[in-house]
């Protein structure tokens, strides 16, 4: 599934001992944007995400990876509206494999 928004996210195997790297970049139309447009399309882009999670079309296992998403996009909120992060750079996530967040990695995996 496609997760669309200001938000791509891949994933690479760890080769260092298991799990998997998640990596979050905002795209290029979202850096060009002034910080104020910035934050209400990040702000819209997660009501679109609580409306997906909420859908009926996800099976359990999507479900807990656009859930891990909404998450990691909450959390990072703050930090847009105030403009604290370097939009240009890539945001890491280590994943153990026995964690729930596989289910994102899986999902990505499907793209």
């Amino acid at each position: 599934m496609q997760i669309e928004g200001p938000l791509r996210f891949s994933v690479a195997q760890d080769e260092q001992g298991g799990g998997y790297e998640l990596f979050l970049d905002f795209t290029e139309e979202f850096q060009a944007l002034p910080l104020i447009q910035q934050d209400r399309a990040f702000r819209d882009y997660l009501v679109s995400l609580g409306q997906l999670v909420q859908s009926d079309d996800l099976d359990p296992r999507n479900l807990q990876g656009m859930l891990m998403a909404q998450q990691i996009a909450e959390q990072l909120l703050p930090h847009v509206a105030n403009g604290d992060l370097v939009l240009s750079e890539s945001i890491n996530i280590h994943v153990r494999p026995d964690s729930p967040e596989v289910s994102l990695i899986d999902l990505l995996q499907k793209q």
